[in-house]
């Protein structure tokens, strides 16, 4: 697994909810996918997705950065199964999972309180933490 992707996957503030850089509970601001190209007839293409959090704490910004997607899957319910849950967005960031898919790319799978999934598949992932100043 490539060093940026494992150091996300297997970080000990991944899954500890106690701690502002854990995804958990936090809320998508936005998700850019940004297509790239070169040659001279910008025939070479290259797809990354961006990704930036609402820390669960308000305290600071997650950004997630997958390089060379190979594939992605965005899904979220038509309707969420409660009323009460209408016009939430995503809602919460509720667990992730990082690991190789069959083809060795990282493959990043998160699920959301409202229903939602996203599937990624990319060369790597990167993670950052910005904290707000005070």
């Amino acid at each position: 697994m490539p060093r940026a992707a494992y150091s996300f996957a297997t970080a000990d503030w991944h899954y500890d909810h106690n701690d502002p850089r854990c995804p958990h509970d936090a809320w998508v601001e936005s998700l850019v996918l940004v297509e790239s190209s070169s040659g001279t007839r910008s025939e070479i293409r290259d797809l990354e997705v961006r990704v930036r959090l609402l820390g669960a704490w308000h305290d600071g910004h997650i950004e997630l950065t997958y390089t060379k997607v190979q594939s992605y899957l965005l899904k979220t319910p038509r309707k969420p199964e409660h009323p009460m849950r209408a016009n939430k967005g995503h809602e919460d960031w509720m667990i992730d999972e990082v690991r190789l898919s069959e083809s060795g790319y990282v493959l990043h799978e998160v699920a959301f309180g409202r229903g939602g999934r996203w599937v990624i598949e990319s060369e790597d992932l990167n993670y950052r933490w910005r904290p707000f100043r005070k």
